[in-house]
């Protein structure tokens, strides 16, 4: 009786044991499975991730506006480039024709690298960064104080360009540089959007505005900035045309509540 009752334990452990063996043996695939799936799935996201870059090269033969060029390449084709994550004054904006004119004096009939995403495009113009002997163009325009960051296109940025267009608009804020001398300048996409634009004109209508053709020689004040300018200043002549009032005197413009600009020689 006691030799059947160990003979029966035995049967029953060994049981147990082969069960426990089998589960094991089914479980395993199924974690490496698991394993592959994850890991497959993390290289699909990473592959969506990457963005493969195409470049060209070739020599610029028209600088439009302070964003915007275009690059004739080594097979004569013409192609218009929009810097990548840089916004600059619209042609009707103040500093626009500064801006355009800084960014001629750096790559105007010089030859430059363009990187872009193939797959992006404005308006039909391709949108990349532009380098010229390594020197990134759309950063020295924000440097410069004439353009912005566009904020909006950061994602689609490296993170050490991300880092530097951030912190070069911040240092060009800080030491008043270019269209930062105003104190609260309109950013082109805010004047592209016809309601905003509106509701950011000063409603100011002096009596002494006359013509442009009957004006020569006389004080320009910006309505929008309230910042008058003179002759000599450096930017005398670039002021939006939708924006000029014209004074006899700097005692006109500041009794109209407009005051002198800082960069300019002494008036008169």
């Amino acid at each position: 009786m006691i030799v059947r009752r160990k003979s029966l334990l035995i049967c029953l452990l060994t049981i147990a044991t082969l069960s426990s063996l089998s589960c094991s043996a089914r479980t395993a695939p199924s974690q490496k499975g698991a394993t592959n799936v994850n890991a497959a799935s993390s290289q699909s996201r990473a592959k969506r991730r990457e963005v493969q870059l195409s470049t060209l090269t070739g020599l610029v033969v028209n600088v439009k506006d302070g964003d915007t060029i275009a690059v004739l390449d080594d097979n004569n084709d013409t192609h218009d480039i929009r810097l990548h994550a840089v916004d600059a004054p619209e042609k009707k904006q103040d500093f626009s024709n500064v801006s355009r004119r800084h960014l001629s004096e750096l790559i105007a009939g010089k030859k430059v690298l363009v990187e872009y995403n193939p797959n992006i495009n404005s308006h039909e113009r391709l949108i990349g960064k532009v380098t010229i002997d390594g020197l990134d163009v759309g950063l020295e325009q924000i440097k410069a104080g004439l353009a912005w960051h566009a904020k909006e296109f950061a994602n689609e940025q490296t993170e050490l360009d991300r880092e530097a267009y951030a912190l070069a608009e911040k240092e060009a804020r800080a030491n008043k540089r270019g269209l930062w001398q105003y104190p609260s300048p309109v950013p082109p996409w805010e004047y592209r959007d016809s309601s905003k634009q509106n509701a950011s004109k000063v409603q100011y209508e002096p009596q002494t505005a006359t013509s442009p053709e009957s004006s020569s020689g006389s004080i320009i004040g910006n309505k929008r900035s309230m910042i008058y300018h003179w002759p000599g200043c450096p930017y005398y002549k670039d002021i939006a045309p939708s924006n000029r009032v014209y004074f006899k005197s700097p005692e006109e413009a500041e009794k109209a509540g407009f005051r002198p600009a800082r960069n300019c020689p002494t008036p008169f």
